[in-house]
C-alpha cells in the first residue's frame, strides 16, 4: 500500500541521516572547541620524564659552547667576557662569570631584555641550579631548575646535566585559539607561539629562548579529546606529543616523549586547568 511505501522511505531516510551523523562524530571536521581557551599549569602534577639534558662542551678550537636542541643539537658559543654576541633571529646574547661556579647569560631581543639566566654550581661540582628571569610586557617571571651532573668528566659548566626539578613563581599559562576549521594557534605566557593546521605539516615555533629551527606538526585529531603532534628541529624529530582534554573539558594534559640525545623514553607530562 502507498502509506507503507512512504513509511519505508521515511525510515530509510532516518537511517541514512543517523549513519552520516555517526561518521561526523567519529571523524571530526576541525579542531574541537574543547581545546579552545586559557589554560594554567598545575605544577604539582608535573612529571619531568625524558626532559632533555643540559650540555656544555669545549669545541676543537677550545671555545666553550652549549648544545641546544634535541638529537641534532645546534651549538651556541659561551664567551664569558661580558660582551654581546649575535645569536640569530634578532637575539643578542651576553655571558659573564659572576663568581666561583657562578655564571650569567642575558638575552636581548630587538633591543629589549627578554631573559636573564643565572647559573650556580654546587655540591662539589655535581649540582647545577639555573634561575631564569623572563621579562614580559606585563610582568616578570622566575623559573628555577635544578640539574645533577651525569657525565664522568668535566669541570665547571662542561659536562652533561639531567633535570631533577623545575618550578616557577608564576605558573605558565597558554592560550589556544581556533583560527580556522582545522587550525590551532598556541601562545604561552613566555611569548612562545605557533599556528598549526591538522595536516602533519611542520610550522615554526617562535619566541624568546626558542632554539632556531624548532617546529611542530599537528598530525591529526584522534577524536574530540586528543590531538597528536611531532616536535622537530631542522627536520630531525626531537619528540612526539599528545594533547588530551578531559571529558568535562576542564583539564588538559600535554604529554611529550623526547627522542635522541638525553632521551629515556619516559614521557614528560604537564597538567593544565581551564581558566
Amino acid at each position: 500500500m502507498e502509506w507503507k511505501r512512504i513509511a519505508g522511505m521515511i525510515l530509510l531516510t532516518l537511517a541514512s541521516a543517523a549513519s552520516c551523523l555517526a561518521q561526523a562524530v567519529s571523524t571530526p571536521a576541525g579542531v574541537s572547541s574543547r581545546f579552545i581557551g586559557i589554560w594554567k599549569e598545575n605544577e604539582s602534577k608535573r612529571r619531568l620524564g625524558s626532559a632533555p639534558v643540559l650540555q656544555f662542551q669545549m669545541n676543537a678550537e677550545g671555545v666553550l659552547e652549549e648544545l641546544r636542541g634535541g638529537p641534532a643539537p645546534g651549538t651556541q658559543a659561551v664567551h664569558l667576557d661580558g660582551k654581546p654576541y649575535d645569536a640569530g633571529a634578532g637575539n643578542i646574547v651576553t655571558w659573564k662569570q659572576t663568581g666561583s661556579g657562578r655564571f650569567e647569560r642575558q638575552f636581548v631581543l630587538r633591543g629589549e631584555i627578554s631573559s636573564i639566566r643565572r647559573i650556580a654550581i654546587s655540591n662539589g661540582g655535581n649540582t647545577l641550579t639555573e634561575e631564569t628571569e623572563r621579562h614580559l610586557p606585563d610582568r616578570t617571571s622566575l623559573t628555577t631548575a635544578v640539574y645533577s651532573r651525569t657525565s664522568d668528566t668535566g669541570a665547571g659548566l662542561v659536562g652533561s646535566w639531567t633535570l631533577k626539578s623545575l618550578k616557577s613563581d608564576k605558573p605558565e599559562q597558554i592560550v589556544l585559539s581556533g583560527v580556522g576549521m582545522n587550525t590551532l594557534q598556541y601562545i604561552n605566557s613566555t611569548g612562545v607561539t605557533y599556528t598549526a593546521t591538522l595536516d602533519n605539516r611542520p610550522v615554526p615555533v617562535t619566541g624568546p629562548g626558542v632554539t632556531l629551527g624548532s617546529t611542530i606538526a599537528l598530525l591529526r585529531q584522534l577524536d574530540d579529546y586528543t590531538i597528536v603532534s611531532t616536535l622537530s628541529r631542522n627536520g630531525v624529530v626531537t619528540g612526539n606529543g599528545l594533547i588530551t582534554i578531559s571529558p568535562d573539558a576542564k583539564v588538559m594534559t600535554t604529554t611529550i616523549t623526547s627522542v635522541g640525545r638525553g632521551a629515556n623514553n619516559s614521557p614528560s607530562i604537564r597538567v593544565w586547568e581551564k581558566q
